[in-house]
């Protein structure tokens, strides 16, 4: 019964999600993939890997397996692996 269903969730294609420049977001994000983000987000991010471009920022936490930050950063990061870049700030 349960099989197929579970077999097709095991199977599901994460994509890449990628956040402009000129968008804002006030609140939660959440992705089970990756998120490029050229814009700025206020509030929190849960997602698999997170790549804040150099006109990107965040201001809240962070939660990932993997961060790079080319932009700015206000906020708690918590992942397995950080990088931050010649024009990032934390």
């Amino acid at each position: 019964m349960f099989g197929e269903n579970k077999e097709k969730l095991i199977n599901l294609v994460v994509e890449k999600s990628t956040i402009g420049a000129d968008f804002t977001i006030e609140g939660l994000v959440n992705s089970a993939g990756e998120v490029d983000l050229g814009g700025s987000v206020k509030g929190p991010v849960n997602v698999k890997a997170l790549i804040i471009k150099e006109k990107g920022s965040v201001i809240g936490e962070i939660n990932a397996e993997k961060v790079d930050v080319l932009g700015f950063v206000d906020g708690k990061v918590t992942a397995k692996k950080i990088t931050v870049g010649a024009t990032g700030e934390v």
